[in-house]
């Protein structure tokens, strides 16, 4: 798995850093609402801190598995 950081702005998406050739299966995902520079300085930590571990472990688990997994251990 890949990560790259990158810029969404008018229908337009420009990575920060270079892309590798070739054709890559990709997954975009946006905030429901748009990010502005009025969030806190603990949400922006926050944030921070969750995307370094997204980096650190590269791990994505599907939410419908991760529900499925999580109601088989409260029940």
């Amino acid at each position: 798995m890949l990560t790259v950081k990158a810029t969404y702005e008018d229908g337009k998406i420009t990575a920060s850093t270079p892309l590798p050739q070739g054709k890559k299966q990709v997954m975009v995902t946006f905030l429901e609402e748009e990010l502005t520079n009025d969030l806190n300085s603990e949400w922006h930590k926050e944030i921070h801190r969750r995307f370094e571990k997204y980096q650190e472990t590269g791990e994505v688990i599907d939410g419908e598995k991760f529900f499925d997994e999580l109601e088989k251990e409260i029940s």
